[in-house]
């Protein structure tokens, strides 16, 4: 990540010494006459004397000779370059989080479908059975109100058939 950093700063700083270059004052172009077969060694160049030497004017960077604007050209090229590449490897981290993102959102459409049908189910389960519960409730309260009169050994038949509407309920999802 710190070379991105160091990369993206020196990117800067070469595109505001070519802005720089365009908003300097000329003065500096007296020093070097354009004298033809001369060449200016690039080590020895401050930003001023470069931005004031003519374009056409021949400059050795490391044992290659080109004009001054082949150099910026050259250099300008880099940077698109360098740009370009820069995009690029920046467009893999987006790549990758799309795909984790697709995995994500289908993994949670497929557990909503699944609790979706689940839901479906006990609902069109409750809703058969609403009328067998309608069923078992009106029994229920007919047994609650003979019990209140009953005998010992109609209390224990009343129990006994509560019992089993308990069980049938408990099947029924209630």
């Amino acid at each position: 990540m710190s070379k991105k950093i160091i990369y993206i700063a020196r990117l800067i700083l070469i595109t505001l010494c070519l802005c720089f270059a365009g908003s300097v004052n000329v003065s500096f172009a007296a020093e070097f006459p354009s004298v033809a077969g001369q060449v200016y060694k690039a080590e020895g160049l401050t930003k001023d004397k470069f931005n004031a030497l003519p374009d056409n004017a021949v400059i050795e960077v490391k044992g290659v000779q080109m004009t001054k604007q082949q150099l910026i050209a050259s250099k300008k090229q880099k940077r698109d370059e360098a740009i370009s590449r820069m995009k690029t490897k920046a467009a893999v981290p987006n790549t990758q989080f799309e795909a984790a993102r697709t995995k994500f959102l289908q993994e949670q459409k497929n557990k909503l479908d699944a609790d979706n049908a689940k839901a479906k189910t006990k609902f069109e389960r409750m809703k058969t059975n609403s009328s067998k519960y309608a069923e078992i409730k009106n029994e229920a309260l007919k047994l609650n109100e003979k019990s209140k009169n009953a005998t010992p050994a109609e209390q224990e038949q009343i129990e006994k058939r509560a019992n089993e509407l308990v069980q049938q309920l408990k099947q029924m999802g209630y």
